[in-house]
């Protein structure tokens, strides 16, 4: 864009990852997907519907994530003592949606360094570790 070179770091953890996987499989599909004519077609008011032109695969992929927001309230919280009751079960609680992971803590001193560096009251090492880490993150929640 604007004639300027992006980089991207792509560590062996992305590529070994599911998610890589999936994009690989679909890729060769995606890329057939769209024809000269193609377009989104919407419901309008009364029954009727509006054809909108798609410029390219980024545009209808941008579309249809627009689409599948439509109606939907996203919320964050800190902790599980922020939720209502009824989102707890929903996202937490319920036996039929909730994945349960063992964690353990192989060096403690180093776990407790971790959390002191980013939960600390001290900014500087925060700071640190951002910028030498930021290349390298993966599936980040923005």
């Amino acid at each position: 864009m604007h004639q300027l070179a992006h980089h991207y770091l792509l560590d062996a953890s992305f590529i070994n990852s599911g998610e890589y996987s999936k994009l690989l499989r679909l890729s060769n599909e995606w890329n057939t997907l769209l024809e000269s004519d193609a377009f989104i077609r919407r419901e309008a008011s009364a029954g009727t519907t509006k054809d909108i032109p798609v410029r390219d695969f980024d545009y209808l992929w941008q579309q249809m994530m627009l689409d599948a927001r439509r109606g939907l309230a996203i919320q964050r919280y800190k902790g599980l003592g922020e939720m209502n009751a009824d989102q707890l079960w929903d996202t937490t609680m319920d036996p039929e949606n909730r994945r349960m992971l063992r964690v353990t803590i192989e060096d403690a001193i180093a776990a407790d360094h971790m959390f002191t560096c980013l939960m600390g009251d001290h900014v500087e090492p925060r700071r640190i570790f951002i910028e030498e880490n930021a290349l390298t993150v993966s599936n980040l929640d923005i």
